[in-house]
């Protein structure tokens, strides 16, 4: 019998298994492992769950993955630009204002030079902070409509207490600089990457899921009881645990706990996230030899009459990700929840949107698009979320159950958190022992 279920083969799962050293049962609710950060082959196009890059700064991560990987890693500089009023700016657009029209140069400058100055809390709104840090016309252009496409809630709803990490902050100086001289200095946590040379990201799952004794696929959670330390698994069978590690939505995971308190469902109930729905496309170049999109690696698009936010090209990133002659591609839409979403239609104000926008030249032709539907994607920051998280972890905790990785944990993070999430939670329970 298991002293420890671990929910959910992804990164963090796998991460954890990895590291404990008392007995445990791996669950996966499909047949494969890896979650969103697995891939998918088709016709010899490689796509991953939309772009999964590894930003290691931790030297422990770095020893594992060089480890485990071999030689299938490479470092790449960032090639990522914003497309907004038919120009194209590279990324962050706050530290390139060189490459817009005059008009909107203008704006940006004077709402740069009329900030307040004022220093505001990471509990402020999205809107407040933005206005406060960049001005009124970086908010504008940029920071307000890409937030809101992105997270699907206004940048007035959206709390600023993501952001430290993921979005760049250039000086005064440097922003006013950057209107009259393209700024050579790389902003950004993930200005390098590290990519994989072969298979996508499923690479790195199948280094990890190597070292896993056995992975209980097509398994999941139906009812826990969290005083009883027991599981009533999706095939009816009953498990008893010493501790629990989950790396599903928190929200799923108070869903299947029977026992939870009504405080901790209250603040459930407070829980927001949203939809995306990433269109793998497969592309036949017009030019083989070239790479498409300028050889960009992605692209940012802020602007509402594009239906993406974000559009990315694996092959520019790793030519291995295509056949020769051929380009596979990733485009993001985000939605609410709730939302009925028409595929067949999407795809329809893709194709439009691809050609218009210059990702594609006429001479590019897409030989199909899918879909593959994130149903949680981003966890909403709103007002609500810091004091809901701590209700439901603190309850947890106590109950020895451990709600880790990005959608365990209730964040926004990346891969390599994911597998220090793991790694550290399984040194945690070998203490235990």
């Amino acid at each position: 019998m298991p002293e420890i279920i671990i929910i959910g083969a992804g990164l963090t799962g796998l991460s954890c298994a990895r590291f404990l050293k008392q007995p445990f049962l791996l669950l996966e609710k499909t047949g494969n492992p890896g979650g969103l950060c697995s891939s998918e082959t088709r016709n010899g196009f490689v796509f991953d769950h939309s772009g999964h890059f590894l930003h290691m700064k931790d030297v422990r991560v770095k020893k594992l993955v060089a480890s485990i990987l071999k030689n299938n890693l490479t470092l790449i500089q960032r090639n990522a630009w914003i497309y907004t009023h038919q120009s194209t700016i590279p990324f962050p657009f706050q530290a390139h204002l060189s490459y817009l029209p005059d008009g909107l140069k203008k704006e940006c400058l004077d709402g740069i030079r009329q900030r307040n100055g004022e220093s505001l809390p990471a509990s402020s709104s999205l809107y407040a902070w933005s206005m406060a840090t960049f001005g009124s016309g970086i908010t504008r252009y940029f920071m307000k409509p890409y937030n809101e496409k992105l997270w699907t809630v206004s940048s007035r709803v959206l709390r600023a207490d993501w952001c430290a990490p993921f979005v760049p902050r250039p000086t005064i100086a440097e922003m006013t600089a950057s209107a009259t001289a393209d700024s050579a200095k790389k902003f950004g946590y993930n200005a390098h990457f590290n990519y994989f040379k072969r298979g996508g990201c499923q690479s790195l799952i199948n280094a990890f899921a190597a070292s896993v004794p056995s992975i209980a696929y097509h398994t999941s959670p139906k009812k826990i009881c969290a005083a009883k330390r027991e599981m009533q698994l999706s095939n009816g069978k009953v498990l008893s645990y010493t501790s629990l590690v989950s790396t599903q939505p928190l929200y799923a995971l108070i869903d299947h706990i029977a026992d939870a308190p009504p405080a901790v469902r209250a603040a459930r109930q407070r829980l927001r996230w949203n939809t995306v729905i990433c269109y793998n496309v497969a592309v036949r170049k017009g030019t083989p030899n070239q790479p498409i999109a300028g050889g960009r690696h992605w692209v940012y698009f802020p602007e509402k009459k594009f239906p993406f936010y974000r559009v990315g090209v694996y092959s520019n990133i790793m030519p291995a990700m295509a056949p020769k002659g051929y380009a596979s591609l990733y485009v993001e839409i985000s939605h609410r929840p709730d939302d009925r979403v028409n595929e067949k239609t999407e795809i329809a104000a893709i194709t439009r949107a691809l050609y218009e926008s210059r990702m594609l030249s006429v001479d590019d032709h897409i030989e199909f698009a899918c879909a593959s539907p994130i149903k949680c994607a981003y966890v909403i920051f709103d007002k609500s979320r810091t004091a809901a998280v701590s209700t439901i972890q603190s309850w947890l905790t106590a109950n020895n159950i451990y709600s880790i990785g990005r959608y365990g944990a209730w964040e926004y993070s990346f891969m390599e958190k994911n597998i220090i999430d793991g790694m550290e939670t399984a040194h945690t329970l070998n203490l235990c022992r």
